[in-house]
């Protein structure tokens, strides 16, 4: 109960240490946030991260933009959990920022 509602807290912390050893082993990182709706915790750990130089992937809030263009890709995308084809589209824009980093 005593981390309750500190989740942002906590996950700049933890950007911030995986950042850091990162930089210790000249290890590129690149935080993803990705699921059907951006939570407003885990995008300020996004801005957070991206104003600390780490580089950042918002697939949340892509989907959502996405979703609005085609509102069946949310039942092809998610049933419960995200299925082959919602995987294979983040697969592929991770794929395409880590090429970006080159």
């Amino acid at each position: 109960p005593h981390l309750v509602g500190r989740g942002g807290d906590l996950g700049k912390r933890l950007v911030d240490r995986i950042a850091r050893r990162c930089r210790e082993r000249s290890v590129q990182l690149l935080v993803v946030l990705q699921g059907q709706d951006p939570l407003p915790f885990a995008l300020e750990v996004l801005r957070h991260a991206e104003a600390n130089g780490v580089a950042t992937l918002d697939l949340a809030s892509r989907h959502r933009e996405r979703l609005a263009a085609d509102a069946g890709l949310q039942a092809k995308w998610f049933r419960g959990h995200m299925t082959r084809e919602g995987n294979g589209w983040v697969a592929g824009e991770v794929a395409a920022a880590l090429r970006a980093r080159r």
